[in-house]
């Protein structure tokens, strides 16, 4: 039988997976910043930097130390280049990146490949909840569910935004996969809740410290339609 139609439902991810990577969004951020600040580096070096940092924040603040994705980009940023360049106010800095959220491109197959999907899907993501609804009214997509990291106070790949999206779905937790773009918050946080995870290998990733082994590996969503079940 083909995976997909055997399942209750989908989780999943939508920046990079959905919606195109944010690369280029970063990268423009960085350039500003390393104007407005005066830094001695590269755009593309900022953003693996400031990537590194920002990871460590996910991992740290989850629960009661939740923080909102825009108040954890500022946060790292700060944590980033503050002691070359001392005080500043981050906020202004991380827009692009929140203009991003609300109103990101599309992956060229992303719209009829979701039309086609067979089973109900959940969106399971790390953003701020009124960002990925005007990115869905920009784009006029509608899914099952939305779960959000904003709303769950959990980051993945904690486990608890899986667990808050198992339990508003119903479904279960055997007849349900993860599919996402990052080893590290989408294959490793799917398998921390016991869920097993196809991971979309796009090409435009800037970071991703994951180390996960996928149970199936796919380059664009239209593949999703040609896996069957171990």
């Amino acid at each position: 039988m083909k995976l997909i139609s055997s399942l209750d439902g989908v989780f999943m991810d939508f920046y990079g997976t959905i919606a195109c990577g944010d690369r280029a969004a970063v990268e423009r951020c960085c350039a500003n910043v390393i104007a407005a600040l005066g830094l001695s580096m590269t755009a593309p070096e900022l953003a693996v930097r400031w990537g590194e940092v920002f990871f460590g924040y996910i991992d740290r603040h989850n629960g009661e130390r939740f923080y909102s994705l825009t108040e954890l980009e500022a946060l790292s940023l700060v944590e980033t280049v503050g002691a070359q360049v001392g005080p500043f106010d981050p906020f202004p800095l991380v827009q692009e990146l929140v203009e991003y959220w609300r109103r990101p491109p599309l992956f060229e197959e992303a719209k009829r490949a979701l039309a086609s999907l067979p089973v109900p899907t959940c969106i399971v993501s790390n953003v701020d909840t009124a960002d990925i609804v005007h990115a869905c009214e920009h784009h006029q997509l509608h899914f099952d569910q939305i779960i959000t990291s904003e709303e769950t106070k959990s980051y993945k790949p904690d486990s608890r935004i899986f667990e808050a999206a198992l339990a508003r779905t119903g479904w279960s937790r055997d007849s349900v996969l993860h599919v996402g773009d990052s080893l590290y918050s989408d294959v490793m946080g799917a398998h921390g809740a016991g869920l097993r995870a196809i991971w979309v290998r796009r090409s435009d990733r800037i970071l991703d410290i994951g180390k996960a082994d996928p149970e199936w590996t796919i380059s664009t969503l239209n593949e999703l339609f040609f896996l069957h079940d171990h």
